[in-house]
């Protein structure tokens, strides 16, 4: 019988130009800003990739989000046993540098 392939769990990442902190997202839930939000994020992948034979990952990252973050996030992701994370960035807005 062929496994069936289960969706990748997917981290939004936003921040707005000039805003402090970045918002974070898993599986459309707001986890809120800052090492909080990072902190719920690790937990709540846990839980959910024990209940998954091959947990995968996406992480959705905003123009503004730096670096740091979306690293962070590929950290919970490999903390939570997920070995297979793709990665989708988005331009600034026209005009905006």
């Amino acid at each position: 019988m062929p496994r069936l392939v289960e969706p990748p769990l997917e981290v939004e990442l936003r921040r707005r130009q000039g805003e402090p902190e970045t918002r974070v997202a898993l599986l459309g839930t707001d986890l809120g800003t800052g090492r909080e939000a990072f902190q719920r994020l690790d937990a709540r992948l846990i839980l959910i990739a024990r209940k998954l034979e091959q947990p995968t990952g996406r992480i959705d990252a905003g123009a503004w989000v730096p670096h740091r973050d979306v690293v962070r996030c590929l950290d919970s992701f490999l903390l939570a046993g997920a070995d297979e994370v793709a990665f989708v960035g988005r331009p600034p807005p026209r005009g905006v540098r």
